[in-house]
């Protein structure tokens, strides 16, 4: 697949460029197009050998994309996660930011950025990571280990962690700044059929705080 711009001619890359058409991703149809600096307008030659010319705000040729590391980030869509991701690009255009998706099984898709959710590791957070990597290296020191051989369990369960979600507990903890006292004004827990005091205050505080802690049988 080749592509032809004011007699150019450049090999078509995926990864690379991608062609926008009337604000549609069409990189996959067309075999090659042609700026006429005569009439102003781009002739645009599909898959199907039929040519087609359009006004240049009609059509985008987009390049140099930016690399976003799928260890580092997210994509789902329609609450759906993406599995098996090895490379994601995006693409910005003048009306729209683009996402070209490559899969470990040689598959490929482009999504509009308005149509995925992705989110971003925590880690990628410099002064987060350092913080991580320093706990990383304290649970070293834990006695807790396996019984059966040995191996020690925090360092096991720490290196696999390779994606932090900006929204869970631990992320508080890598930026304490993050994390708010309490909630505005006083939680009134109701018990229907009764608690205890030690029930009472577990609730109380679980509902005024972003992070609590409650041990008990």
């Amino acid at each position: 697949m080749y592509l032809i711009i004011v007699k150019a001619v450049i090999k078509m890359n995926t990864t690379k460029y991608m062609i926008i058409i009337k604000g549609e991703i069409k990189t996959r149809d067309v075999k090659y197009l042609e700026q006429d600096d005569t009439s102003h307008k781009m002739n645009v030659t599909f898959n199907n050998r039929k040519t087609y010319s359009y006004t240049l705000d009609n059509v985008e040729f987009l390049e140099n994309p930016k690399f976003l590391d799928p260890r580092k980030y997210h994509l789902s869509k329609d609450g759906k996660n993406f599995f098996s991701v090895e490379a994601i690009y995006e693409f910005v255009g003048k009306d729209a930011t683009y996402i070209h998706v490559c899969f470990k099984n040689n598959v490929e898709r482009d999504y509009y950025k308005s149509q995925l959710d992705i989110q971003e590791s925590y880690l990628n957070k410099k002064d987060a990571a350092n913080v991580f990597d320093y706990i990383k290296e304290t649970s070293k020191l834990s006695n807790l280990k396996n019984e059966s051989n040995g191996e020690q369990l925090l360092p096991k369960k720490f290196k696999k962690i390779s994606f932090l979600r900006s929204d869970v507990a631990l992320t508080k903890y890598l930026n304490p700044k993050s994390l708010k006292e309490s909630i505005d004004g006083e939680y009134m827990p109701i018990f229907p059929f009764g608690c205890n005091n030690s029930q009472y205050v577990a609730v109380k505080r679980a509902m005024e705080n972003q992070i609590s802690v409650i041990q008990g049988p």
